[in-house]
């Protein structure tokens, strides 16, 4: 990974970070977006992309969850991406 790519993962996590508990972050379109809460979500762009997010990933900044939702027309399951927790030693 390319040093300028290095810190760009940092500075997406901080994004949700600042955000709050309940936010996380999606990929539409090739476009990493901030996810929270709201009827039924309030989603904003951001300048990140999908490499950005996958070297959040592997830097271990960022785990994938998956997000059940329930509509009138059916259900659907998301994966979006959370601060990873870090372990008590």
């Amino acid at each position: 990974m390319e040093a300028h790519m290095e810190k760009r993962a940092p500075r997406m996590v901080g994004i949700l970070e600042n955000a709050g508990p309940n936010c996380g972050l999606i990929v539409m379109q090739a476009t990493v977006e901030l996810r929270c809460p709201g009827t039924p979500f309030t989603d904003l762009p951001t300048m990140y992309n999908e490499a950005d997010l996958k070297n959040a990933v592997e830097l271990n900044l960022l785990e994938k969850r998956k997000m059940r939702a329930d509509a009138l027309t059916g259900s659907f399951e998301r994966e979006y991406y959370v601060i990873r927790e870090k372990s008590v030693k």
